[in-house]
């Protein structure tokens, strides 16, 4: 191997460690189904990207750096953004991510498409640190980098709402947002439309806009929000022809090969199908004949650039973002600019939008004061109770404080032991006759965030339940409503969901506030519960008695057809 005078690679370690990285993927390369073409080592490219360098049969490349350690150290956030200032070679005064960048920029237009990996035996540092003048910057711990992003978009919302014309320096960057970065920005504009009602005229403009994007999930997000600003009785989508039309076929040959799913919550693959079912469902769509369409078009598109790169299976982040993904939107994207989805757009928004409610994601949640500030202490006692004792455990936390003029209708909890995540929950309904509270306890609504569930089209199935769960994709952990109101109950007792500068409350048809939804951390309380993402949580909506009774009297509900609570609670394990 040649080498110039930019690309010579260092000595091999003592301990072969660059090269036993490099064996993983030669013996990969037996198996023909990887598509391996070969595996360099210190191959001649720019440093950096040259410690192990894989190239597959269609031209794409995989450069992996190598760090490694001899003596059980860490790898922190500051290793990968601190200049070594103390070398005295120029090439060291850049940071680790700063040379992975330089380096990809020089090599990635040679090839098909590039990805860099990162591949360390060090641990994932836990300690934050601070840097800079007056040490005012703070370098979170690598492994709860991914878990601060969602605080991030809190931030980047209580920065707008103060001074919303640092929105023109988000509209700037627009095209270089991931598709799903967007559909958070977009939430971020929809919680601003009710805290500043002087930057209405320019949301409008805005979302006009990206009615336009080249991602589905934000043009028909735009547009379903520009339909319920917009006092324009006669609004029509705005929707526009994309260059990658012509790429998706109008008939598929093949199906997805299915794969045992990993986690408790889905990705890639797994998403398209459960999403392709819905639309069978609800849309009367083939769902084999698009299923073959996904697939096919997969195979063309352009590897996504990866949104976040996740060193564990489901904590923290939950977006959905793979090459199947973008294919499923982009084919959906073609049918709906061909009017195959006219008049289903809400529907379509509560299958392929995430389920996140931007109050829920963006505000963040008051401390639990009662117990010490813990929910379920300890966690393991719930576990090992009875269900008489759990369903007891979980009334007395979720009406917890609440005055005896109020009751809560609809509330959850999380708390988190080593191994397991605890959902306890409650929902109200009107005792029928014959109706068994399991039933009330179970009934669901895909995707009723006050977006979708505030429009006239939305539609629920038959029940007889005043709360029940909202489900769906979550972008964030925690960031959906987890029991709410039903749409029939809220229109038949003239109640309506407003964002008020206090919060999330509940009006009457009289613009009365008769109740309020609570959201609180509660303290870990188990010592194993080591990730900053398993936060244990509480949401419950309180709702004056008075309210309730004068709502029965609308609805004309007979003396003997009681409110009552269903309580249950789901234990799941989750893998490291």
């Amino acid at each position: 191997m040649k080498y110039t005078a930019d690309t010579k690679p260092g000595m091999g370690d003592p301990y072969w460690y660059e090269w036993s990285v490099g064996q993983k993927y030669i013996i990969d390369m037996l198996n023909p189904d990887n598509e391996i073409k070969h595996v360099e080592l210190q191959a001649d490219v720019a440093l950096g990207l040259d410690d192990v360098v894989i190239t597959y049969m269609d031209g794409h490349k995989k450069f992996v750096q190598v760090k490694h350690t001899r003596a059980n150290d860490t790898l922190t956030f500051g290793d990968l953004v601190t200049i070594d200032t103390s070398n005295v070679d120029a090439n060291s005064h850049i940071s680790l991510l700063g040379e992975l960048a330089k380096s990809w920029n020089e090599e990635h237009s040679k090839y098909s498409t590039t990805d860099i990996l990162l591949f360390s035996n060090r641990k994932k540092g836990k300690r934050i640190a601070h840097a800079g003048p007056q040490r005012s910057i703070k370098r979170p711990a690598l492994n709860w980098f991914i878990d601060d992003l969602s605080k991030q978009l809190e931030t980047v919302f209580a920065t707008l709402r103060v001074e919303p014309g640092y929105i023109n320096f988000i509209e700037k960057m627009w095209d270089s947002f991931h598709y799903r970065a967007k559909e958070w920005i977009l939430m971020i504009y929809e919680l601003l439309w009710d805290y500043r009602e002087d930057f209405h005229d320019n949301m409008l403009t805005i979302l006009k806009k990206h009615c336009e994007d080249e991602d589905f999930n934000v043009s028909l997000y735009s547009n379903l929000l520009l339909e319920n600003y917009s006092s324009d009785d006669s609004f029509k989508y705005i929707r526009n022809s994309k260059s990658y039309f012509d790429e998706i076929p109008n008939r598929g040959h093949k199906l997805f090969i299915k794969k045992n799913r990993p986690s408790p919550w889905i990705n890639g693959y797994d998403c398209v199908m459960e999403q392709i079912e819905l639309l069978s469902e609800r849309l009367e769509v083939d769902g084999e004949h698009l299923e073959k369409r996904v697939a096919d078009y997969c195979d063309k598109i352009p590897d996504t650039v990866q949104l976040i790169k996740l060193g564990r299976n489901w904590r923290g982040c939950r977006v959905v973002c793979e090459n199947p993904n973008r294919s499923f939107l982009r084919v959906l994207y073609k049918d709906w600019y061909n009017h195959k989805f006219d008049w289903e757009e809400a529907e379509l928004g509560r299958i392929v939008l995430s389920a996140s409610e931007p109050y829920c994601l963006l505000i963040t949640p008051q401390l639990w004061t009662y117990n010490n500030g813990y929910l379920l202490n300890p966690p393991e006692s719930f576990i090992s109770s009875s269900s008489v004792e759990q369903k007891k455990q979980i009334h007395d936390i979720l009406f917890e404080g609440v005055d005896d003029t109020e009751t809560v209708l609809a509330g959850g909890i999380i708390d988190y032991t080593h191994k397991e995540e605890i959902f306890g929950f409650m929902v109200s309904y009107f005792s029928i006759p014959g109706l068994p509270s399991k039933y009330a306890a179970h009934c669901y609504e895909r995707n009723s965030r006050l977006l979708l569930q505030s429009r006239p089209d939305f539609s629920e199935q038959e029940h007889y339940n005043i709360t029940l769960h909202h489900n769906g994709i979550e972008s964030f952990q925690g960031s959906n409503i987890m029991c709410g109101f039903s749409k029939i109950s809220l229109d038949e007792f003239h109640w309506h969901i407003n964002i008020t500068v206090n919060g999330m409350r509940l009006f009457n048809e009289g613009g009365q506030e008769i109740g309020r939804f609570e959201y609180y951390y509660g303290q870990r309380g188990n010592m194993g519960n080591r990730y900053i993402s398993n936060q244990p949580l509480l949401q419950r909506w309180v709702v004056s008695k008075d309210a309730i009774s004068k709502a029965r009297c609308i609805v004309g509900c007979p003396n003997n057809i009681k409110i009552n609570h269903a309580f249950d609670s789901v234990i799941r394990k989750y893998e490291d």
